[in-house]
């Protein structure tokens, strides 16, 4: 009964996605800025892409010029679900170490580091300082350099292909309907 109800709840999702982009398929501005926003939240390094994609939503709808869709925006943060986040970072930091020309640590050892800051101890304080001596210390600079180009570099990718793929599309409309 609850994949039914799971099943159902996904249907909707699709559908008012699916009805978001037929609404807005005469402003390509609209919908790249939307997908932009959204694959930017999604690659964020933090929890929560989600939380951040709506409030920035909030703050951005005032104003003409940076609406976006939130549905669209919020169907792309559902790509990075936590199972994928390990992989993500270490590919950022992997991006980061070629360009500062760092040699960067092995993805087994990145997990082994990861894991023994949790493992150590029970104190939660004592897990969020080795957390962020790990982050900031070890790994904190070719991480976040990395983070900012792939971010940066996926959300212009998006909106671009987006734009140009909703004008070429609306084109293609009118030609066939003339």
């Amino acid at each position: 009964m609850a994949a039914k109800k799971s099943y159902f709840k996904f249907r909707k999702f699709f559908g008012n996605l699916r009805d978001c982009i037929k609404a807005n398929i005469s402003r390509p501005n609209f919908l790249a800025s939307s997908n932009a926003l959204g694959i930017f939240c999604a690659m964020l390094p933090v929890i929560g892409q989600s939380y951040l994609c709506f409030l920035l939503w909030l703050l951005m709808r005032r104003f003409k010029a940076t609406q976006f869709s939130i549905v669209i925006s919020e169907a792309w943060t559902l790509l990075t679900i936590p199972v994928f986040m390990p992989f993500i970072l270490f590919g950022y930091y992997k991006t980061g170490c070629a360009i500062m020309s760092n040699s960067p640590i092995s993805f087994g050892e990145f997990l082994r580091d990861a894991k023994d800051i949790i493992k150590t101890s029970t104190d939660w304080g004592h897990v969020m300082d080795g957390g962020f001596k790990f982050a900031f210390d070890d790994i904190g600079a070719p991480l976040f350099l990395g983070a900012c180009i792939c971010i940066l570099t996926a959300a212009s990718c998006a909106y671009l292909a987006t734009y140009f793929g909703v004008k070429f599309y609306t084109n293609n409309r009118i030609k066939r309907e003339n």
